[in-house]
């Protein structure tokens, strides 16, 4: 991450730093990540902000991935992907460890996303994902302590460390759950789209080598 000199704020970057407050206040009143403002629309200026407006609110944006990516650095719990030419951006919050309950929440273009749960109302994925063309977003997916390879329990966020992936496309505004095989044991599965199939790899060495773990319409698709 690269952190940027101090910029003059803009009524954007003022929203996003507001914002941002107001979801550090939810989290230490004790506000459920399934209540309150961890569902509720972004504010319209949040809603449209991009990469220039993060920097301008002081997040650390990604030099490597040619500002797809930023990352707010105070406190570390909230993170901005942006797709391709920035048309859409998708914001997950986490919270703090020791206040908050699961996994991160999630917005894509200001509207909250109705991620997968675990049954006391916290988010089952991770705090990372990436965007796989210019329309489809995908994150990790935890929370499978019942799947038949699990053997860590306590991992961050509580979310074990056998994962799925949840996939959102903003063209359809549809998402789906890839989950892995019971003889397959997932800990860091990447997706890609190969060929316009989504496609997933087990591990990234998996995907360099080219080895497919799962492909769109070869395997069953849950969600």
């Amino acid at each position: 991450m690269t952190i940027y000199p101090d910029e003059p704020p803009t009524p954007t970057s003022d929203a996003i730093r507001a914002w941002y407050a107001t979801l550090l206040g939810a989290m230490s009143r004790g506000v459920r990540p399934d209540q309150g403002v961890f569902v509720a629309p972004l504010p319209p200026l949040v809603a449209s902000a991009r990469a220039t407006d993060f920097r301008t609110a002081h997040w650390a944006m990604d030099s490597a991935t040619d500002a797809g990516e930023a990352e707010e650095q105070d406190h570390w719990c909230a993170r901005a992907f942006f797709s391709q030419r920035q048309t859409h951006c998708a914001l997950l919050f986490a919270g703090d460890l020791a206040e908050w309950d699961g996994g991160a929440v999630l917005w894509i273009d200001g509207a909250p996303m109705a991620v997968p749960r675990a049954s006391d109302g916290s988010s089952r994925i991770d705090d990372a994902g990436e965007w796989l063309d210019p329309h489809r977003f995908a994150v990790p997916l935890g929370g499978l302590h019942a799947h038949p390879r699990a053997t860590v329990k306590l991992t961050s966020h509580g979310l074990g460390d056998i994962r799925g992936l949840w996939v959102y496309d903003t063209a359809t505004h549809t998402a789906r759950t890839v989950l892995p095989p019971d003889d397959q044991a997932w800990h860091h599965p990447v997706a890609a789209m190969v060929g316009g199939q989504l496609t997933v790899y087990a591990t990234p060495q998996d995907r360099q080598d080219g080895r497919v773990a799962w492909r769109e319409n070869a395997r069953r698709v849950t969600g």
